[in-house]
């Protein structure tokens, strides 16, 4: 019998676009302060990278695309100001309709309930309180709360 069932967070609980797409318009208006680039070009350009499922170095694409090349402190700004930026993005996160009913029902049925998620411990957390879920699960494992992070697809978090 099923005694216990694991979730992901992104795009399985919530759909994950609510966060970016808020994150990557506050990232784009940074970049047009910094670069002079128009904050609506480099939006549409990185929401069409992500869309096209090209999430490596996604801000570095979008920049040289934009510009036809990276600036000469563009690694810096991305590691000092964007991925902050990025990371400390608290947009309202809203469920798919029918996951409170179904964590519900499950709950009622004494099954064990285990959060695993690939992502940085604060940004991961505000989401899962940002959606109210954190009562639902027994166990929360995010993947950089490891040394070193235990992102997916490696078994780490699944075997804990």
């Amino acid at each position: 019998m099923l005694k216990a069932i694991g979730f992901d967070l992104d795009d399985t609980l919530y759909p994950q676009i609510q966060y970016e797409l808020y994150a990557f318009k506050r990232i784009s208006m940074l970049i047009e302060k910094r670069y002079n680039v128009d904050s609506d070009r480099y939006f549409n350009e990185i929401v069409n990278l992500f869309t096209a499922q090209k999430k490596e170095r996604i801000f570095d694409l979008a920049i040289r695309n934009t510009l036809n090349f990276v600036p000469e402190d563009w690694e810096f700004f991305v590691n000092r100001e964007l991925l902050t930026e990025y990371r400390n993005s608290r947009p309202k996160l809203e469920l798919y309709s029918w996951v409170l009913n179904f964590l519900s029902l499950l709950k009622k049925e004494n099954k064990i309930l285990v959060l695993i998620t690939n992502g940085t411990v604060e940004t991961q957390n505000y989401k899962i309180d940002s959606l109210g879920i954190r009562n639902y699960f027994s166990h929360i494992y995010i993947s950089d709360e490891y040394t070193p992070p235990a992102r997916k697809p490696t078994l780490r978090m699944f075997e804990d």
